[in-house]
């Protein structure tokens, strides 16, 4: 005798030969597109991005990959700015990028600022940079001034990398009142093209913080900078939220606040904040004169592999509620290295 199918939350059994679909007591013959049978004999959603060609299926391995997606493993994963000629694709060499990208590891991604190439290409060689750029590791770099960074970002890409020659920033750009430069919106790399010799500054004033990063989408990526005379309520030199930011060999001088002389993470969203090889001094505050963190993310990070690394004096903070494990006290870690993205130390 064959029992009739139902789900688990089923409150009336089907007919024999009917399946269960959306909710209880609604009964079908046949699973629609973008379902198939499952062991419970149920209907179960393909996973996300994936669907079926037809109704009837009756194994997740009819589900097949979105247009623009291709499987990767057991997920179907996006080709970014890319797109494929049908449903079904199974490697990411079925994505053909549009114009101005190449074809990644695992996506198309950007030439970079400035940078050109036609669509179809696979390789970062097959990019072009422009004027006002040149060629780094994997895009074409924007070549700015200090005092000029907040013009470059405002004319920046997500993802894309910024390079800046020595010099001073000590003016604001007027888009928010009590900080200097605010990067929000989009993320970008940031950092000094003279990584041993004149410094690239980013200067504060009375009344006003350095920088303010605020949802940024991504994660922002500052190095070799100096962070200076930031004088502000919270975050003298520094103030982050909801974003991701990472400082690889930041100087913070001189900077005052009520919280958060240096540094402020504010608990509004989500945030992690990384440091790298970041030196902190003459930094003041009623409360945390080096980095206060309010119930997000902060984590002392490493120098990149092979480069020497050494602790330094404890950092004047207090973290509250940080989710990541911290050294008891945490010392903040000077090292010698290049610039580098964090996702080249793990290469």
């Amino acid at each position: 005798m064959t029992t009739p199918a139902y789900s688990y939350s089923c409150l009336k059994e089907c007919p024999v030969g009917d399946f269960t679909f959306s909710g209880p007591g609604f009964c079908i013959d046949v699973c629609p597109v973008g379902s198939y049978i499952s062991g419970d004999q149920a209907c179960t959603s393909c996973p996300e991005n994936s669907s079926t060609s037809s109704t009837g299926s009756t194994s997740i391995d009819q589900c097949i990959c979105d247009a623009n997606f291709y499987l990767d493993g057991s997920t179907c994963a996006s080709c970014g700015s890319g797109t494929t000629t049908s449903t079904g694709s199974t490697s990411v060499s079925q994505c053909t990028c549009e114009a101005n990208s190449y074809l990644g590891d695992s996506s198309c991604v950007s030439c970079g600022s400035g940078g050109t190439s036609s669509s179809g290409s696979t390789t970062f060689s097959q990019c072009s940079c422009g004027a006002g750029s040149h060629v780094g590791d994997l895009q074409c770099v924007m070549e700015c001034t200090t005092s000029g960074v907040a013009a470059c970002f405002a004319s920046a890409s997500n993802g894309d990398e910024l390079e800046l020659s020595p010099g001073t920033l000590s003016s604001t750009d007027g888009i928010i009142y009590y900080a200097q430069l605010t990067l929000q919106n989009k993320y970008a790399y940031i950092g000094c093209s003279n990584v041993d010799g004149a410094a690239c500054v980013w200067q504060g004033a009375g009344g006003k913080g350095v920088l303010y990063i605020k949802d940024n989408g991504g994660t922002t990526t500052l190095s070799y900078l100096t962070v200076e005379g930031g004088d502000t309520s919270v975050g003298g030199g520094l103030r982050v939220q909801n974003s991701n930011v990472v400082l690889i060999i930041i100087t913070l001088l001189d900077n005052s606040a009520v919280q958060g002389g240096a540094i402020y993470v504010l608990e509004n969203g989500s945030s992690n904040l990384s440091l790298h090889g970041c030196s902190f001094g003459g930094n003041t505050a009623s409360s945390g004169a080096d980095v206060s963190n309010k119930k997000e993310t902060v984590v002392i990070g490493s120098c990149p592999s092979g480069k020497p690394c050494r602790p330094s004096h404890p950092l004047n903070q207090p973290f509250t509620n940080n989710s990541s494990p911290l050294p008891s006290p945490p010392h903040h870690r000077l090292c010698s290295n290049p610039r580098f993205r964090p996702e080249q130390q793990q290469r």
